[in-house]
């Protein structure tokens, strides 16, 4: 049965779509052929059978990129295009092999779709504040939530480190209140400050978990209890959030969604060393994979260097068609 999808792809590479996987086959593995199929089926429906310019090219590394695809992937779906592409020179389709690397348009401009907006997370906190509280448990899901939600936000904790903070680990009147993590990766302990919205927001939370601890007459040492003796569990925990994320109509956000924004502005506001000791990381170049950057900001960054120049222009007497923003909506 014809796709519908390939009805624009012209039917000379439709023959030859065809006579691919049995090209690969006669190099690579039979899995190895099925999988480089899709990539080429989804380039070609994406493209509707234009000509490989890099231009189209870099616009598809994009739209890979915008569509939430792992690196992983994007990296499968090169070595599949380099195959159908070196498949096609041999069919004499054509004259010179593309350059696949203007599929990788850099870190500076990859749109931030790992990255939690601080738009949706105000959709997320005015969400999991409507929720209703009629009933113990009504109360208890809810303040479960915006704990959930607090602590993603303002400590960028990981998912088992969350999952595993205990009501002695919580010291809100040491100073400064802190939170301290047992289970940090590869097994190292650290404490994170505790902002006053999150200290308000446990608060709240720990007269609600008592009664309902009390409730059950099983008392547990975990700040996130479920019904009864056991902790929030990582199905729970992706539950709520998904829970939350339909009901504010936001995207899908995991964990790291929320990690990751946590970083951005903790580095904007003291530096990557500080959200490199927030975030826990060993190495700085591992905080910096977390960092949101993108074109605008660093030239933001670059026009806050104190000039050096008496005879220099000052930025607010410099015309409007040369303001920054302007300048990279032109070049991106």
């Amino acid at each position: 049965m014809a796709d519908p999808s390939l009805d624009t792809v012209p039917a000379d590479l439709l023959a030859l779509l065809e006579e691919f996987p049995a090209h690969v086959k006669s190099t690579h593995s039979e899995a190895t052929a099925t999988r480089y199929l899709y990539p080429v089926r989804k380039w070609l429906t994406w493209s509707q059978g234009q000509p490989a310019t890099p231009e189209l090219l870099r616009q598809y590394g994009r739209h890979l990129k915008t569509t939430a695809f792992r690196p992983r992937t994007r990296n499968v779906d090169k070595w599949a295009l380099n195959a159908w592409f070196k498949f096609l020179k041999e069919r004499r389709k054509l004259r010179k092999l593309p350059d696949l690397a203007a599929m990788d348009t850099g870190r500076l401009d990859q749109p931030a779709v790992r990255w939690a907006t601080e738009e949706e997370l105000r959709l997320l906190w005015k969400t999991a504040r409507a929720l209703p509280q009629h009933t113990l448990r009504d109360r208890f899901r809810r303040g479960r939530a915006l704990v959930v939600l607090a602590i993603l936000s303002y400590g960028g904790l990981r998912r088992s480190e969350m999952l595993g903070v205990d009501l002695s680990d919580v010291l809100l009147d040491e100073d400064p209140p802190r939170i301290v993590v047992r289970f940090g990766k590869g097994a190292e302990t650290r404490w994170v400050p505790v902002k006053a919205e999150l200290d308000q927001v446990i608060r709240e939370w720990l007269p609600i978990r008592a009664e309902w601890c009390q409730l059950h007459l099983h008392p547990s040492g975990a700040l996130l209890p479920v019904d009864r003796v056991r902790r929030l569990s990582h199905l729970g925990l992706t539950t709520t959030l998904r829970q939350l994320c339909k009901a504010a109509g936001t995207r899908n956000l995991t964990p790291h969604c929320f990690r990751r924004w946590c970083g951005t502005e903790t580095e904007r506001a003291g530096g990557a060393a500080a959200a490199q000791a927030l975030l826990g990381h060993s190495h700085i170049s591992t905080t910096y994979g977390y960092l949101g950057t993108n074109s605008l900001r660093v030239s933001e960054s670059v026009e806050a260097i104190p000039s050096l120049d008496p005879s220099a222009p000052h930025p607010a007497h410099m015309p409007a068609a040369a303001t920054n923003e302007h300048l990279w909506r032109q070049l991106l």
